[in-house]
């Protein structure tokens, strides 16, 4: 029995019980020999009798005593004092985040994303040696604090995820709070890898943001095999007013299969630390305090958080220098977070019910929850219930699929997406995206954009070519001054891993297209650029690869010019859209996030159908790459195969200089 006083293995004395976890009891403990503090996590008893699984919470604890971070409280030993085994590691009044999220501390939008960072840059340390940490509950995270400010946020070694599988089903709050935590991979007793954790850290920063974990109340054992409903996590969090790269990276974070997910931690932390530090800097320059001013010495080490080390924490966003700016800026708007209510709770509860769709892109699945979001804002809000008519209570149930036809708001962004997986999707749009702009009527024309009907699936078979009736084609007008501003837009989207391919009709001569060379030689410098010049008509696949790679300074990799080289007479070849494939995946695997692969070429709408199916397939997976690609084109009639065609039917002017 563990007892005030008690001398633990002539080396610790227990000085008082400081709280417990799900998994172990927490002891404050002094060294016999030196002035210092630990914690003792003694593990209780019901979780101590599984002989296989102690033994390997065990190991594990003793290969993780090595790793070392500013992120990470340090592991002293693991051992065991009458029957019950303990670890110790350094304490300093820490308390695990469990109590304090269960106490009801909420966190700001900036706190949540730089806490998430410092975790994810202590898990980093893992990924380095090649292993993943595993599932990171609130348990598994110290906090330290002075008053209200945290100073230290840190990971306790070695992880709970052994015991996961004896937690007793009738502690449904037990069960939520650990397999709630868990990679969709890991329930279901697959391999994991790092990005497991992403999937863990995802968990975590949702509930941040929003107050709970993204399963619902009502899943109750159902945690322990259910994955996040990306439906759920991106309305939830428009519906809170979150920014929509913050919710995009949630999302990504989330999503069931690993592949869809952030490549890296790395990646994951970048994204974290570009939506921050634009935050700040907003912030700063509006005049208002840095929002985590408070969080400058987080995980310093007290004794050394001199003054050099403080101001060094907050040169992310160059704090003094805005904040003697005269250009000031308000911080971005956030939408109108809504009231809750039953209705409110109901459709979350439904929302959190659905699945994941693989065919379904991130960057879809967030467009459809801040759509959801707006209609359920707009059928609460009396003050925007149509003119003349009284307001309604509205029950806005789940978003649900959108028929073929879609109508697109005014913006010169618009995607196409495919129409036969919007039948499926558990959201409003789907799958590729693709951009096509063209010119207003006249320069002072508004922004517009054309709404494609979609002609009936069984009216229009499938083509290998891939014909554009499998696709809702929309375009958008725009100046030259908003064309060069979304290729800008574009290759800063790029750069946080989301691409995309916008066919741009091919400017007027003089002004205009002096515009758009200016907005393609800016991002030149910065991006890995290549340009194709213009395609000649009926350029085929083979001869455009070929091309790509000659301009591009590299040697086509052998493997890949033995799949191009034509095949001898009499053999089988492998399919137009298999090569296509096979050379798309190759192209986009050259571009970084520091330095995108931008692809620019012109005469689009006269190649052939293979270079055609090439565009397509580098749309198709450019969602998830660091990619850009500016297809040039001109006005006139394009093949029936050729994308353009849809827009046969809408009007198009040449550019106004």
């Amino acid at each position: 029995m563990l007892e005030v006083n008690a001398i633990v293995n002539e080396c610790y004395i227990l000085r008082k019980k400081v709280g417990e976890d799900s998994f172990s009891e927490w002891w404050q403990a002094s060294a016999i020999f030196v002035a210092s503090n630990f914690l003792l996590r003694f593990i209780k008893p019901e979780y101590a009798s599984n002989e296989m699984h102690i033994k390997d919470f065990f190991e594990l604890a003793r290969k993780r005593i090595t790793i070392v971070s500013p992120a990470i409280v340090s592991l002293v030993e693991v051992d065991m004092y009458q029957d019950r085994f303990f670890v110790a590691s350094e304490f300093d009044g820490h308390v695990h985040l469990k109590s304090i999220l269960d106490s009801g501390k909420h966190f700001s939008m900036e706190h949540s994303c730089r806490l998430i960072i410092e975790l994810a840059e202590g898990i980093g340390a893992f990924h380095q040696r090649g292993e993943p940490f595993g599932a990171l509950t609130p348990d598994c995270v110290a906090v330290h604090r002075t008053g209200d400010r945290i100073d230290e946020l840190k990971l306790l070694l070695p992880g709970y995820e052994r015991f996961f599988d004896m937690v007793p089903e009738s502690r449904t709050d037990d069960i939520r709070n650990t397999w709630g935590y868990a990679s969709p991979e890991m329930k279901r007793g697959k391999e994991t890898d790092t990005r497991s954790d992403i999937y863990s850290l995802g968990v975590l920063l949702f509930r941040l943001l929003a107050g709970k974990i993204p399963y619902g109340s009502r899943s109750g054992v159902l945690v322990q095999i259910k994955s996040a409903s990306p439906t759920h996590v991106a309305a939830a969090l428009a519906r809170r007013g979150m920014p929509r790269d913050l919710t995009m990276t949630t999302v990504r974070a989330l999503r069931k299969n690993p592949s869809l997910r952030h490549e890296d931690i790395m990646s994951f932390i970048s994204e974290l630390r570009h939506i921050l530090d634009a935050r700040r800097e907003a912030t700063i320059k509006s005049g208002s305090v840095d929002p985590i001013a408070d969080l400058a010495t987080l995980n310093l080490q007290k004794a050394k958080a001199g003054v050099r080390e403080i101001v060094k924490s907050l040169e992310t966003v160059d704090y003094f220098r805005l904040l003697s700016s005269e250009s000031l800026a308000k911080p971005p708007a956030l939408i109108e977070t809504p009231g809750g209510g039953e209705d409110f709770v109901e459709l979350e509860e439904l929302e959190a019910e659905g699945d994941d769709n693989d065919e379904i892109p991130t960057e879809l699945y967030v467009e459809a929850g801040y759509q959801a979001a707006n209609a359920q804002s707009k059928a609460s809000d009396p003050e925007r219930a149509l003119p003349g008519k009284a307001a309604r209570t509205t029950v806005v149930k789940p978003f649900s699929p959108a028929p073929p036809v879609l109508m697109v708001p005014p913006s010169p962004v618009v995607f196409a997406v495919p129409a036969t997986a919007m039948i499926t999707a558990a959201t409003a749009m789907n799958s590729n995206a693709v951009q096509v702009f063209s010119s207003p009527a006249t320069s002072a024309s508004p922004i517009m954009a054309s709404t494609i009907a979609v002609p009936p699936v069984k009216k229009t078979p499938k083509s290998r070519g891939g014909s554009p009736t499998e696709l809702v084609w929309r375009h958008s007008d725009g100046t030259p001054l908003e064309v060069a501003k979304t290729i800008r837009d574009c290759v800063e989207r790029a750069r946080q891993g989301s691409g995309i391919i916008k066919y741009i009709e091919e400017p007027l001569a003089g002004l205009s297209a002096d515009t758009v060379d200016e907005a393609l030689a800016m991002i030149r410098r910065k991006t890995f650029f290549v340009d194709l010049g213009v395609l000649p008509a009926d350029f085929g696949m083979r001869e455009t690869i070929e091309l790509f790679w000659k301009t591009s300074g590299f040697s086509q990799p052998e493997a890949l010019a033995k799949e191009n080289a034509p095949p001898p007479p009499n053999s089988k070849t492998r399919s137009t859209a298999a090569l296509a494939s096979i050379n798309a995946k190759a192209l986009l695997g050259l571009g970084t996030l520091d330095r995108p692969l931008v692809l620019v070429a012109k005469g689009t709408d006269a190649v052939s159908r293979s270079t055609h199916r090439l565009f397509l397939e580098l749309a198709k997976r450019s969602i998830r790459a660091p990619f850009c690609g500016f297809l040039f084109f001109h006005s006139g009639k394009a093949p029936y195969w050729h994308v353009l065609s849809a827009l046969n039917e809408t009007e198009k002017d040449s550019f106004k200089g």
